[in-house]
Parts: C-alpha cells; structure tokens; sequence
C-alpha cells in the first residue's frame, strides 16, 4: 500500500468511528432504506431540504454497516449537508461513476480512492452515494 492510499485508507477509517450525521433516531421529512447483501450494510438515510434556496439542511443516517460504508456515508454527509441540490447531484454522480469505473476522482472525493485497490468493497462506498441521488434527483 503506497503512503498516498495508507493516508486515504486512515481517513476512511477516522470518519467511520467518528462519523458525521449519524443518529440513532431523526425525524427528516425524505427518507430512504437500503441494504448491500454482499456485506449485510443497512442504513437509512433521512434529508430536508429548503425549498426557495434548493439547499439541503439536513442530511443524517443510522443503521449498520461496515466500516468503508459508515466511512463513505459520513463523508457523504459532510460534503453535501449545506449543499444546494445541483452541487449535491454532481458531486454525488462524479463520485458514483469514480467508484464504477476507473476514472478521475472528484477532489473532494480522493479519500475513497484507496479502494481502487480493493473493487469488492466499492459497492460498500457506493451504497450511501448510490441512496441519496435517489432521495435528491
């Protein structure tokens, strides 16, 4: 593992033990469940956004999960909470088609990079990112 994926890799991990919006219990008006059957990864995701400014207020989960899903979903929230929605919809498509494929990384996305070394594990990144373009597209 080069230093570069080594730094990423201790990224992923620092955001899944201290992960960003996770709550046990939220009441958010747009929510979606979702599950990856490969690894057993549940969460729910829960959204408000402003309707005049088209920015989203609130974007929060719960569930279970392994530790690149928990990482992936907290860096997720961290980068579109705050977020008008037209940002939120590129930013969260660059990332899905990084994930699918190899292709350039968005910036604010490269910690996920690391695990172009481990492509079984993309679909456990990709579930939050995959679930919240369904709740804001």
């Amino acid at each position: 593992m080069t230093a570069i994926s080594s730094l990423y890799s201790e990224q992923l991990l620092f955001h899944h033990k201290n992960p960003n919006g996770f709550n046990k219990s939220f009441c958010l008006p747009l929510k979606k469940e979702a599950h990856n059957a490969y690894c057993g990864d549940h969460l729910v995701l829960g959204l408000s956004v402003c309707h005049e400014t088209q920015v989203i207020d609130e974007l929060a989960f719960h569930g279970e999960s392994c530790a690149v899903c928990r990482g992936s979903t907290s860096l997720m929230v961290q980068l579109l909470r705050k977020s008008r929605l037209e940002q939120a919809i590129k930013l969260t498509n660059d990332t899905l088609a990084a994930l699918r494929a190899k292709r350039e990384w968005p910036l604010e996305t490269q910690l996920l990079q690391c695990l172009d070394s481990y492509p079984i594990r993309k679909q456990c990144a990709e579930l939050p990112w995959k679930t919240v373009l369904e709740l804001i597209s």
